[in-house]
Protein backbone atom coordinates (compact mmCIF):
# COMPACT_ATOMS: atom_id res chain seq x y z
CA UNK A 1 0.00 0.00 0.00
CA UNK A 2 1.77 3.16 -1.23
CA UNK A 3 0.79 6.62 -0.02
CA UNK A 4 3.73 8.64 -1.40
CA UNK A 5 1.81 11.37 -3.26
CA UNK A 6 -0.92 11.52 -0.63
CA UNK A 7 1.68 11.70 2.15
CA UNK A 8 3.48 14.57 0.44
CA UNK A 9 0.29 16.56 -0.18
CA UNK A 10 -1.03 16.10 3.34
CA UNK A 11 2.22 17.22 4.97
CA UNK A 12 2.43 20.26 2.65
CA UNK A 13 -1.11 21.31 3.48
CA UNK A 14 -1.58 20.16 7.09
CA UNK A 15 2.00 19.77 8.37
CA UNK A 16 2.30 17.67 11.56
CA UNK A 17 -1.42 16.86 11.72
CA UNK A 18 -1.29 15.69 8.12
CA UNK A 19 1.74 13.51 8.84
CA UNK A 20 -0.01 11.98 11.85
CA UNK A 21 -3.10 11.22 9.75
CA UNK A 22 -0.99 9.53 7.07
CA UNK A 23 1.00 7.52 9.62
CA UNK A 24 -2.23 6.19 11.13
CA UNK A 25 -3.90 5.56 7.76
CA UNK A 26 -2.82 1.91 7.15
CA UNK A 27 -4.12 0.91 10.58
CA UNK A 28 -7.41 2.77 10.03
CA UNK A 29 -7.90 1.09 6.64
CA UNK A 30 -7.24 -2.29 8.22
CA UNK A 31 -9.75 -1.63 11.04
CA UNK A 32 -12.50 -0.58 8.63
CA UNK A 33 -12.11 -3.49 6.23
CA UNK A 34 -12.10 -5.98 9.10
CA UNK A 35 -15.13 -4.41 10.81
CA UNK A 36 -17.24 -4.38 7.63
CA UNK A 37 -15.86 -7.60 6.16
CA UNK A 38 -14.58 -5.84 3.06
CA UNK A 39 -12.56 -8.07 0.74
CA UNK A 40 -10.49 -7.63 -2.43
CA UNK A 41 -9.42 -4.15 -1.35
CA UNK A 42 -7.55 -2.23 -4.03
CA UNK A 43 -6.29 1.31 -3.47
CA UNK A 44 -6.85 3.77 -6.28
CA UNK A 45 -3.81 5.35 -7.93
CA UNK A 46 -2.94 9.06 -7.90
CA UNK A 47 -4.41 9.75 -4.46
CA UNK A 48 -4.23 13.44 -3.62
CA UNK A 49 -5.97 14.50 -0.39
CA UNK A 50 -8.19 11.51 0.46
CA UNK A 51 -7.62 7.77 0.63
CA UNK A 52 -9.87 5.88 -1.79
CA UNK A 53 -10.09 2.13 -2.40
CA UNK A 54 -12.49 -0.31 -4.02
CA UNK A 55 -13.57 -3.64 -2.57
CA UNK A 56 -16.41 -6.08 -2.02
CA UNK A 57 -18.83 -5.95 0.91
CA UNK A 58 -21.36 -8.78 1.07
CA UNK A 59 -20.28 -9.54 -2.51
CA UNK A 60 -21.34 -6.06 -3.65
CA UNK A 61 -18.78 -3.68 -5.18
CA UNK A 62 -18.14 -0.69 -2.90
CA UNK A 63 -15.74 2.22 -2.52
CA UNK A 64 -14.10 3.22 0.75
CA UNK A 65 -13.20 6.90 1.07
CA UNK A 66 -11.25 8.16 4.09
CA UNK A 67 -11.25 11.94 4.47
CA UNK A 68 -8.95 14.02 6.68
CA UNK A 69 -11.01 17.21 6.76
CA UNK A 70 -14.14 16.56 8.80
CA UNK A 71 -15.99 19.60 7.46
CA UNK A 72 -15.47 18.35 3.92
CA UNK A 73 -16.67 14.89 4.93
CA UNK A 74 -19.77 16.42 6.52
CA UNK A 75 -20.65 18.49 3.44
CA UNK A 76 -20.01 15.58 1.09
CA UNK A 77 -22.10 13.11 3.08
CA UNK A 78 -25.02 15.56 3.37
CA UNK A 79 -24.79 16.32 -0.35
CA UNK A 80 -24.81 12.63 -1.21
CA UNK A 81 -27.84 12.09 1.00
CA UNK A 82 -29.65 14.98 -0.68
CA UNK A 83 -28.70 13.88 -4.21
CA UNK A 84 -29.40 10.16 -3.68
CA UNK A 85 -32.30 10.01 -6.17
CA UNK A 86 -31.07 12.57 -8.70
CA UNK A 87 -27.92 11.50 -10.49
CA UNK A 88 -25.38 10.89 -7.74
CA UNK A 89 -23.45 7.92 -6.43
CA UNK A 90 -25.20 6.33 -3.42
CA UNK A 91 -23.89 6.78 0.10
CA UNK A 92 -24.07 3.43 1.89
CA UNK A 93 -22.61 4.37 5.28
CA UNK A 94 -21.00 7.32 7.01
CA UNK A 95 -18.47 6.49 9.67
CA UNK A 96 -15.92 8.33 11.78
CA UNK A 97 -13.75 9.99 9.13
CA UNK A 98 -14.85 7.77 6.26
CA UNK A 99 -17.62 7.01 3.78
CA UNK A 100 -18.71 3.76 2.17
CA UNK A 101 -20.14 4.31 -1.31
CA UNK A 102 -21.59 2.20 -4.08
CA UNK A 103 -19.05 1.48 -6.80
CA UNK A 104 -20.10 2.79 -10.19
CA UNK A 105 -19.67 0.19 -12.93
CA UNK A 106 -18.07 0.30 -15.44
CA UNK A 107 -16.96 3.62 -13.91
CA UNK A 108 -15.65 5.25 -17.08
CA UNK A 109 -15.28 9.01 -16.73
CA UNK A 110 -16.68 11.65 -19.04
CA UNK A 111 -13.16 12.16 -20.43
CA UNK A 112 -13.84 9.29 -22.80
CA UNK A 113 -16.90 11.06 -24.22
CA UNK A 114 -15.22 14.25 -25.48
CA UNK A 115 -15.41 13.36 -29.18
CA UNK A 116 -18.08 15.40 -30.99
CA UNK A 117 -18.88 17.18 -27.72
CA UNK A 118 -20.96 14.28 -26.41
CA UNK A 119 -19.61 15.20 -22.96
CA UNK A 120 -21.43 18.55 -23.13
CA UNK A 121 -24.82 16.92 -23.68
CA UNK A 122 -24.24 14.44 -20.84
CA UNK A 123 -23.10 17.19 -18.47
CA UNK A 124 -26.14 19.32 -19.26
CA UNK A 125 -28.51 16.41 -18.61
CA UNK A 126 -26.83 15.72 -15.25
CA UNK A 127 -26.94 19.40 -14.23
CA UNK A 128 -30.66 19.40 -14.95
CA UNK A 129 -31.12 16.32 -12.75
CA UNK A 130 -29.11 17.67 -9.84
CA UNK A 131 -30.65 21.13 -9.90
CA UNK A 132 -34.24 19.90 -9.83
CA UNK A 133 -33.64 18.65 -6.28
CA UNK A 134 -36.02 19.94 -3.62
CA UNK A 135 -36.42 19.47 0.11
CA UNK A 136 -32.85 19.92 1.41
CA UNK A 137 -31.90 22.25 4.27
CA UNK A 138 -29.87 25.20 2.95
CA UNK A 139 -28.46 25.74 6.43
CA UNK A 140 -26.63 22.40 6.13
CA UNK A 141 -24.36 23.77 3.40
CA UNK A 142 -21.94 26.58 2.60
CA UNK A 143 -22.66 29.18 -0.05
CA UNK A 144 -20.69 30.66 -2.93
CA UNK A 145 -20.55 33.83 -0.81
CA UNK A 146 -18.16 31.93 1.45
CA UNK A 147 -15.91 30.72 -1.36
CA UNK A 148 -15.88 34.03 -3.25
CA UNK A 149 -15.03 36.02 -0.09
CA UNK A 150 -11.34 35.24 -0.78
CA UNK A 151 -11.46 37.81 -3.61
CA UNK A 152 -11.33 40.51 -0.90
CA UNK A 153 -7.88 39.39 0.28
CA UNK A 154 -4.42 40.10 -1.13
CA UNK A 155 -2.98 37.42 -3.42
CA UNK A 156 0.02 37.08 -5.70
CA UNK A 157 -1.96 37.50 -8.90
CA UNK A 158 -2.78 40.56 -11.07
CA UNK A 159 -4.79 43.12 -9.12
CA UNK A 160 -6.93 43.82 -12.18
CA UNK A 161 -8.18 40.22 -12.06
CA UNK A 162 -9.02 40.36 -8.37
CA UNK A 163 -10.77 43.68 -8.87
CA UNK A 164 -12.80 42.33 -11.79
CA UNK A 165 -13.70 39.17 -9.86
CA UNK A 166 -14.98 41.33 -6.99
CA UNK A 167 -17.05 43.49 -9.33
CA UNK A 168 -18.60 40.48 -11.06
CA UNK A 169 -19.29 38.74 -7.76
CA UNK A 170 -20.97 41.82 -6.28
CA UNK A 171 -23.04 42.34 -9.40
CA UNK A 172 -24.44 38.81 -9.37
CA UNK A 173 -24.94 38.66 -5.63
CA UNK A 174 -27.05 41.82 -5.86
CA UNK A 175 -29.24 40.29 -8.58
CA UNK A 176 -31.16 37.92 -6.29
CA UNK A 177 -30.28 34.97 -8.56
CA UNK A 178 -31.84 31.54 -8.27
CA UNK A 179 -30.00 29.47 -5.65
CA UNK A 180 -29.70 25.68 -5.74
CA UNK A 181 -27.66 22.96 -4.07
CA UNK A 182 -24.62 22.68 -6.32
CA UNK A 183 -22.31 19.75 -6.84
CA UNK A 184 -19.48 22.28 -6.70
CA UNK A 185 -16.85 20.39 -8.72
CA UNK A 186 -18.68 18.85 -11.67
CA UNK A 187 -15.81 18.17 -14.06
CA UNK A 188 -15.16 15.18 -16.33
CA UNK A 189 -13.44 12.97 -13.75
CA UNK A 190 -16.30 13.44 -11.28
CA UNK A 191 -18.92 12.15 -13.72
CA UNK A 192 -18.81 8.37 -14.12
CA UNK A 193 -20.82 5.83 -16.06
CA UNK A 194 -23.02 3.41 -14.11
CA UNK A 195 -24.78 1.00 -16.42
CA UNK A 196 -26.49 3.15 -19.03
CA UNK A 197 -26.54 6.21 -16.75
CA UNK A 198 -24.01 8.84 -15.71
CA UNK A 199 -23.61 9.77 -12.05
CA UNK A 200 -21.71 12.41 -10.12
CA UNK A 201 -19.16 11.67 -7.40
CA UNK A 202 -17.32 13.87 -4.86
CA UNK A 203 -19.90 16.66 -4.34
CA UNK A 204 -18.69 19.66 -2.32
CA UNK A 205 -22.02 20.74 -0.83
CA UNK A 206 -22.47 24.41 -1.62
CA UNK A 207 -25.43 26.70 -2.35
CA UNK A 208 -25.27 29.09 -5.29
CA UNK A 209 -26.18 29.97 -8.85
CA UNK A 210 -26.73 27.01 -11.21
CA UNK A 211 -24.17 28.54 -13.60
CA UNK A 212 -21.31 27.68 -11.24
CA UNK A 213 -21.77 23.94 -11.79
CA UNK A 214 -20.67 24.23 -15.44
CA UNK A 215 -17.49 26.20 -14.76
CA UNK A 216 -15.01 23.46 -13.77
CA UNK A 217 -16.22 21.30 -16.66
CA UNK A 218 -15.46 24.06 -19.16
CA UNK A 219 -11.75 24.24 -18.25
CA UNK A 220 -11.24 20.49 -17.73
CA UNK A 221 -9.71 17.94 -17.95
CA UNK A 222 -6.69 19.98 -16.91
CA UNK A 223 -4.17 17.19 -17.49
CA UNK A 224 -5.16 17.06 -21.16
CA UNK A 225 -5.54 20.80 -21.72
CA UNK A 226 -2.78 22.50 -19.71
CA UNK A 227 -0.21 22.28 -22.51
CA UNK A 228 -2.55 23.29 -25.32
CA UNK A 229 -2.08 26.56 -27.19
CA UNK A 230 -4.22 29.53 -26.15
CA UNK A 231 -5.99 29.59 -29.51
CA UNK A 232 -7.09 25.96 -29.08
CA UNK A 233 -8.34 26.64 -25.55
CA UNK A 234 -10.17 29.81 -26.59
CA UNK A 235 -12.08 27.92 -29.28
CA UNK A 236 -12.85 25.01 -26.95
CA UNK A 237 -14.04 27.22 -24.09
CA UNK A 238 -16.16 29.37 -26.40
CA UNK A 239 -17.81 26.31 -27.94
CA UNK A 240 -18.53 24.77 -24.55
CA UNK A 241 -19.98 28.01 -23.19
CA UNK A 242 -22.19 28.44 -26.25
CA UNK A 243 -23.52 24.86 -26.22
CA UNK A 244 -24.07 24.62 -22.47
CA UNK A 245 -25.82 28.01 -22.39
CA UNK A 246 -28.10 26.91 -25.22
CA UNK A 247 -28.99 23.60 -23.56
CA UNK A 248 -29.59 25.20 -20.14
CA UNK A 249 -31.24 28.40 -21.34
CA UNK A 250 -28.50 30.53 -19.78
CA UNK A 251 -26.87 33.75 -20.91
CA UNK A 252 -23.48 33.11 -22.54
CA UNK A 253 -22.24 36.37 -21.05
CA UNK A 254 -23.24 35.31 -17.54
CA UNK A 255 -21.67 31.87 -17.87
CA UNK A 256 -18.45 33.45 -19.14
CA UNK A 257 -18.40 35.73 -16.10
CA UNK A 258 -18.83 32.76 -13.78
CA UNK A 259 -16.02 30.94 -15.58
CA UNK A 260 -13.77 33.92 -14.93
CA UNK A 261 -14.66 33.93 -11.21
CA UNK A 262 -14.12 30.18 -10.99
CA UNK A 263 -10.70 30.52 -12.64
CA UNK A 264 -9.61 33.21 -10.18
CA UNK A 265 -10.88 31.08 -7.29
CA UNK A 266 -8.98 28.07 -8.64
CA UNK A 267 -5.87 30.23 -8.99
CA UNK A 268 -6.15 31.27 -5.34
CA UNK A 269 -6.58 27.64 -4.27
CA UNK A 270 -3.41 26.76 -6.19
CA UNK A 271 -1.54 29.51 -4.36
CA UNK A 272 -2.84 28.23 -1.03
CA UNK A 273 -1.78 24.67 -1.86
CA UNK A 274 1.60 25.72 -3.25
CA UNK A 275 0.89 24.17 -6.66
CA UNK A 276 1.52 25.47 -10.16
CA UNK A 277 -1.01 28.06 -11.39
CA UNK A 278 0.12 28.58 -14.99
CA UNK A 279 -2.98 26.95 -16.39
CA UNK A 280 -5.26 29.14 -14.27
CA UNK A 281 -3.34 32.19 -15.49
CA UNK A 282 -3.86 31.14 -19.11
CA UNK A 283 -7.58 30.53 -18.53
CA UNK A 284 -8.03 33.87 -16.76
CA UNK A 285 -6.52 35.68 -19.75
CA UNK A 286 -8.88 33.87 -22.12
CA UNK A 287 -12.05 34.59 -20.14
CA UNK A 288 -10.92 38.17 -19.55
CA UNK A 289 -10.60 38.62 -23.31
CA UNK A 290 -14.04 37.08 -23.85
CA UNK A 291 -15.53 39.84 -21.69
CA UNK A 292 -13.87 42.76 -23.51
Amino acid sequence: MSFDALYKNMITLYEEEGKKWCDELPEKVDQIIKHFGITEVLSYENLSYNYVASGLMNNHPIVLKIIYDQKSLNYESKSLSAFKHVGSVKLLYRGDGFLLLEKLIPGNSLVGMMDNDVDISLLSALIHQLHTLRGYEKSDFRSLHDWFSVFDQEWSLPKKYLHKACLIRNYFFNQNQKQVLLHGDLHHDNILQHGSHWKAIDPKGIIGSPLYDATSFIVNPVRLLKNKEEEYLSQLFARRIKKISSLQGWSEQNLTAYCFMYTILSWIWALQDGTDAEYQKKCAEIFDNFMI
